[in-house]
């Protein structure tokens, strides 16, 4: 990797010529990342984590290396064969166990897992546009690029915080801040925005759907057209009335960190979060709630009711965040290490489109603890950023990536 994203000679002790191999334990502590154990691997000069999820059936899936600055490692071992590696992580007769049910899991799920070698490294395909330079800005659950001014992001913080959003120039700079007024409005766990079109007029949507407990008596989201705004040198405060809605899930209460707005039919979606030691059974559910049977009823300020309904499930765990690209085309859907995009089948809507193909992986850049994406105005690229303080602001070049792909594809 190159100076900007990897540049000390020592990770958490080691020296980086010694990654390769070393098997390692981290635990997400406070930080709120991911427990796993994983084995670190050199691709074209990067170094990759292939995760072992040993409480998921070993389901194996390669990102990006994270930086874990504030989390706990462990290294298991000195750097070893990739042979020797494996007998250390399932030595026991459970581990073996796991690893057998997992093979067989991923056998009939592989065109999930596997994405192959970019043809190039991997690294040109990321461009660090800026960091996020306000302190306000602490926890960046989420992120989406305006549909009014193309450099301009709106992002929200996490839970219990403020009920504002923030307008952030794609370098860094805090140019505005939102406060939402509605009866009762908080951030209760604020973890996701959305940009979409309501009669052609630009709107934003913030969802108050996080539930690490699984026990909210409902969730909220608010919608409210888009602040335009000149930027100026000092940051512009604003004060608006959002509409909202009150809603519940089918099945009962969940957990939920990826919301977006389907651009083709204002269905807001909505994606499970299943943490990887869940014993729960059931993949992570898809949920839709069609917007607009709530427009003609809902006044600003006064809260509606919704039911999320269940409509399909997506494969992979500790779902983060997800958006659809701006001409409709593409949909994003991100965990900690990586990405999963689809395209839009011909004459297919993204019911049809999520059910009968498959993704294809898109690797994430080194994060703190990445859980927000969104697409560029052009849909041609996707813009992540990190919880915490002064984080980076980073852009993944799809074409590129796509192009890369197709080509190891071919080989």
């Amino acid at each position: 990797m190159g100076d900007a994203n990897f540049p000390e000679t020592e990770f958490c002790g080691r020296n980086r010529d010694k990654l390769a191999n070393s098997i390692f334990r981290v635990d997400g502590g406070d930080s709120g990342g991911p427990n796993f154990t994983g084995v670190v691997v050199e691709v074209n000069g990067n170094y990759l984590l292939r995760e072992t999820g040993t409480n998921t059936c070993c389901l194996t899936e390669i990102g990006l290396l994270i930086r874990y600055d504030s989390r706990s490692v462990n290294f298991l071992n000195e750097p070893v064969s990739p042979f020797t590696s494996m007998n250390v992580l399932f030595s026991s007769w459970f581990r073996w166990t796991l690893i057998i049910l997992g093979v067989v899991y991923v056998w009939t799920h592989a065109s999930y897992f596997q994405s192959p070698e970019p043809a190039d490294e991997t690294s040109s395909i990321f461009r660090k546009l800026g960091v996020m330079e306000s302190r306000l800005i602490s926890e960046s659950s989420g992120v989406v690029v305006s549909l009014v001014r193309p450099n301009l992001l709106w992002t929200i913080n996490d839970s219990g915080q403020t009920a504002e959003l923030f307008g952030v120039h794609e370098s860094g700079k805090l140019l505005c801040q939102v406060e939402l007024t509605v009866e009762s409005a908080r951030n209760q766990d604020w973890e996701a925005i959305s940009a979409f079109k309501l009669n052609d007029i630009p709107h934003l949507l913030v969802a108050d759907v996080g539930d690490n407990s699984i026990q909210r008596a409902s969730c909220q989201l608010y919608f409210f057209p888009e602040t335009q705004f000149e930027p100026a040198e000092e940051v512009k405060k604003f004060t608006l009335t959002a509409n909202r809605i009150d809603f519940v899930y089918d099945g009962g209460p969940r957990n939920c960190e990826a919301v977006a707005v389907d651009p083709l039919t204002n269905e807001v979606w909505l994606i499970e979060k299943v943490y990887y030691e869940s014993k729960q059974k059931q993949a992570p559910g898809i949920f839709i709630l069609p917007l607009a049977e709530y427009l003609s009823a809902t006044e600003p300020g006064k809260p509606k009711q919704g039911k999320a309904l269940r409509i399909g499930e997506f494969p992979i765990r500790n779902v983060t965040g997800m958006e659809f690209s701006p001409n409709g085309e593409r949909l994003v859907i991100r965990n900690y290490l990586s990405a999963h995009l689809y395209e839009k089948l011909a004459g297919k809507n993204w019911r049809e489109t999520v059910s009968q193909s498959e993704p294809i992986s898109v690797p994430m850049p080194l994060q703190r603890q990445g859980e927000a994406i969104a697409f560029t105005a052009d849909s041609k690229s996707l813009i992540v950023t990190s919880e915490s303080i002064k984080q980076p602001i980073w852009q993944i070049d799809l074409e590129t990536y796509l192009k890369q792909y197709q080509a190891a594809k071919q080989d």
